[in-house]
């Protein structure tokens, strides 16, 4: 059996988001290849990269793989390959923020070219995206994060009770949503055509973080600011309206699991640029809940999964364009059986379904050589950009082709 090394960051990644999906990816390595596998947590300290690198180089191993999603790429692998006695495969995880890191691709590209590797993309819009960009044999493969459905979660009384906390009644429908409550989540949008759909036995609970990524501008120049201005603005019109959306802001894990429990059916319209798996959408799933999702990035490999429905959507200047009679039809589709959708969503995203896969996707490497035109102009739009949003309007055209 190959001999493999597996590298994170030892500090937590500050999204929990990625926090689990580096958990599952170490545990899915930890079942692919019992025995012959180490961990390093790697500190951000620099002054002790040397020498955990020459500790790596020592191990012999035949396969050296980056989980975490914040590493220097190109200080790591010019380092390990000075140290090296032999050649390697190696092996690289990319999630939503692949486009960001263009530079250290760049680099990567002139120290491995023709060298063996394989490139994870967790779904198929973002293995098209992340294809579009490096150039290479059988390079990206497409490997959903697994999911360890591990956590202690709590008993359905935890559920009753929660509902019962927000004064939510036994015959209402809970609509959920966790996450980022940002501009490119979408979230206002779906405040507003809650506040539209005007259903009296149903019940719209967010969680989550309220932050300005991705926020326009507005007929001034003035860029808005998503929670004060934009996103309570949405809050303010349902509450007018006399339909009941509850936010309590950011929960930690015991209320999340609970408010899980207690609803019925999750609902995100996200468009965001970073929508290249879904965690929450997993979450939700493995619980049994199911899904009302645009037909976006990451989401639509969810598709096949009993209870989830898609909506195509379209993009405007103003953000999301979407049929409201066919979102209002979606969410009045009485919910599957939570135990169906659970046993559907665990039979293909399972840890021990992910670690056969994992192993499989080593056995034939791809070759990387270089970065393609396309990357190239991503490349030259990222320097040539004078702001982060001017940035942002020249990346979107790349991803929307493949995340739509």
């Amino acid at each position: 059996m190959k001999r493999v090394a597996v590298l994170f960051f030892s500090e937590a990644h500050y999204w929990k988001s990625c926090q689990g999906l580096i958990s599952d990816l170490a545990a899915c390595y930890d079942r692919a290849f019992s025995g012959a596998v180490d961990f390093f947590g790697i500190s951000h300290d620099p002054s002790t990269w040397e020498a955990t690198a020459q500790k790596i180089a020592a191990g012999n191993y035949s396969v050296i793989s980056f989980i975490d999603f914040r590493f220097y790429l190109p200080f790591w692998t010019e380092t390990l390959k000075k140290y090296l006695k032999s050649q390697v495969t190696w092996g690289w995880h990319t999630d939503g923020s692949f486009g960001n890191r263009m530079p250290e691709w760049i680099s990567l590209s002139k120290v491995l070219k023709s060298e063996s590797v394989v490139v994870f993309a967790s779904s198929t819009a973002h293995q098209g995206f992340v294809e579009g960009i490096l150039d290479g044999e059988n390079l990206v493969r497409r490997f959903p994060f697994p999911f360890v459905a591990s956590r202690q979660i709590g008993e359905e009384s935890d559920g009753r009770k929660w509902r019962q906390k927000w004064g939510i009644r036994d015959d209402q429908k809970v609509y959920l949503y966790t996450g980022r409550v940002s501009y490119q989540k979408n979230v206002h949008h779906l405040v507003n055509l809650f506040s539209e759909w005007k259903s009296k036995d149903a019940v719209l609970v967010i969680y989550g973080k309220s932050d300005n990524g991705g926020c326009r501008q507005n007929p001034q120049g003035v860029y808005l600011h998503y929670a004060s201005e934009i996103f309570f603005e949405s809050l303010n019109q349902a509450e007018a309206s006399g339909v009941r959306v509850i936010y309590p802001g950011f929960a930690e894990e015991a209320e999340l699991n609970h408010a899980y429990l207690g609803s019925d059916v999750f609902v995100s319209l996200s468009t965001s640029i970073g929508e290249d798996f879904g965690r929450s959408v997993a979450e939700a799933l493995s619980l049994g809940l199911s899904c009302v999702l645009t037909a976006w990035g990451g989401y639509k490999d969810f598709g096949d999964i009993p209870g989830v429905r898609t909506i195509p959507i379209q993009l405007k200047d103003e953000g999301l364009d979407i049929d409201t009679r066919n979102f209002f039809q979606q969410m009045e589709v009485a919910p599957e059986k939570k135990e169906k959708v659970a046993e559907a969503f665990l039979r293909k995203w399972s840890l021990d379904a992910q670690a056969e896969l994992l192993r499989k996707l080593y056995d034939k490497p791809g070759f990387f050589e270089g970065i393609s035109s396309k990357g190239k102009n991503y490349f030259k739009a990222l320097f040539t950009s004078e702001s982060e949003r001017e940035y942002f309007d020249l990346l979107e055209p790349y991803l929307h082709s493949y995340w739509k």
